[in-house]
């Protein structure tokens, strides 16, 4: 079968387009740095491991955990973990994560080792980033036992440095628990980040694991754009506290809007 020319020039133009649509999608990714992709994925990881904490051991009253970090934006890692010495609702309680990137499989992965007293729990999930990018979070949690996860979908919007994302969060409990296997949620989640400075908050809604309404609020700094040592605190609340959503909403407005005014400037 042989084309005439105005058939070649439309092929052509066919396959141009086609072609500039799967450039756009495969490297659309890329117009977020390492280090802001490491960031998200460990700030993201933070609030898996809050969600658990609330929802097995309920937040029965208002708590800052302290934590340290170390993000390699080169490694593509993100260990973190409690600081010694610290008590949640009058009980010892420790925290390690590890988080790295697998580049085989292409995806983030993380294990967590912790204790509240006399119960020790692990964890292991994932987080892959693709397209614009848009991320999906598999977490599966064992404590005495019993197995509960974590799931979640991300939209983030990175901005040379500064950043921001919405997320929702479902929580699915173990059958044989006080409230039943669920789902609870999806509650949403938002962040903004700015030159290694973060804050990231979940609202939880009452359900049958979390009597009274919570609220999650991450907030804390590493190095930019190198990454290295840094800090952050988790706060956990019963309700949200009106000084603390207060000083969320002032700080959030205003990452928010550098990141909005600097995607003007493109």
């Amino acid at each position: 079968m042989s084309l005439d020319r105005g058939s070649v020039l439309a092929l052509t133009l066919a396959l141009v387009v086609a072609f500039s649509i799967l450039a756009r999608a495969s490297f659309v990714h890329a117009t977020s740095t390492y280090f802001e992709e490491v960031l998200e994925t460990m700030m993201s990881t933070q609030m898996v491991d809050g969600l658990s904490i609330v929802h097995i051991f309920a937040p029965q009253s208002a708590t800052t955990l302290n934590f340290t970090s170390n993000l390699d934006p080169v490694a593509r890692s993100f260990p973190y973990s409690l600081l010694p010495g610290q008590l949640y609702q009058g009980q010892s309680i420790s925290l390690s994560t590890n988080g790295s990137f697998d580049s085989i499989l292409g995806i983030y992965g993380h294990a967590t080792s912790g204790q509240i007293g006399p119960q020790t729990w692990s964890a292991g999930g994932t987080i892959r980033w693709v397209g614009d990018p848009t991320g999906q979070v598999h977490t599966t949690v064992v404590i005495g036992g019993k197995i509960f996860h974590v799931t979640g979908s991300l939209e983030f919007e990175p901005s040379s440095g500064a950043g921001r994302s919405t997320g929702m969060f479902t929580f699915t409990g173990s059958p044989s628990g006080p409230g039943g296997a669920g789902p609870f949620g999806p509650y949403p989640g938002t962040d903004a980040f700015l030159l290694g400075q973060w804050e990231y908050t979940v609202q939880v809604p009452p359900n049958p694991l979390v009597p009274d309404e919570g609220v999650l609020f991450s907030r804390g700094n590493v190095p930019f754009p190198n990454g290295g040592p840094g800090n952050f605190e988790v706060h956990i609340a019963p309700v949200p506290e009106p000084s603390m959503l207060l000083l969320l909403g002032s700080s959030l407005a205003g990452l928010g809007g550098f990141v909005w005014r600097r995607q003007r400037r493109k």
